[in-house]
């Protein structure tokens, strides 16, 4: 005896919004770039490279934009970005 096998119909996802479509709105620029340093800002700080392990050097760096203001910690490995794609040290 066979076994029946259960469809399961695939989730349906929204249509994707056209730019001509009326209903499609989207981001500003602005709006897109809050988001990131919103991100940014609560991601917690790494203090060492995934790559090599090495202590990372870190930089901080104030944003603002319309009566707000965001602190950004850069980061950096100075042995893996200390090299460009050549092999040569910056």
């Amino acid at each position: 005896m066979r076994k029946k096998s259960v469809y399961t119909p695939p989730t349906t996802r929204p249509p994707i919004p056209i730019q001509g479509d009326p209903n499609h709105k989207e981001k500003s620029s602005a709006q897109k770039v809050v988001e990131i340093l919103d991100s940014e800002a609560a991601r917690p700080v790494s203090r060492f490279c995934p790559v090599c392990g090495l202590a990372l050097e870190c930089r901080e760096a104030t944003f603002f934009y319309e009566n707000r203001s965001w602190e950004i910690h850069l980061t950096r490995c100075v042995e893996c970005n200390g090299i460009n794609r050549r092999g040569l040290k910056n």
